[in-house]
């Protein structure tokens, strides 16, 4: 870990990633109904739908908006405040 990188980006990439694992298992306890084993093709599809195609996107775009306050005037991204 670069001692560069604010504690606030940190801890904000530490919720970001948290709260995409929650929000999936959340949609899938809603989705399927019971247990949630991945047994069958309709509870894995779900799961492939919700954890591999619709979180991951949305949480890139919170990921990027809070990278937003790192990036200089030209548009580059700076860690260490050059």
């Amino acid at each position: 870990m670069n001692a560069a990188v604010p504690i606030w980006f940190l801890a904000a990439t530490y919720v970001n990633d948290a709260l995409k694992a929650i929000v999936s298992a959340y949609i899938l306890q809603r989705v399927i109904r019971g247990p949630v084993h991945l047994n069958t093709l309709k509870q894995f599809g779900t799961y492939i739908a919700t954890a591999v195609v619709g979180m991951p996107p949305l949480s890139a775009l919170a990921g990027a908006a809070t990278r937003l306050p790192l990036a200089t005037s030209s548009g580059v991204l700076s860690i260490d405040g050059s």
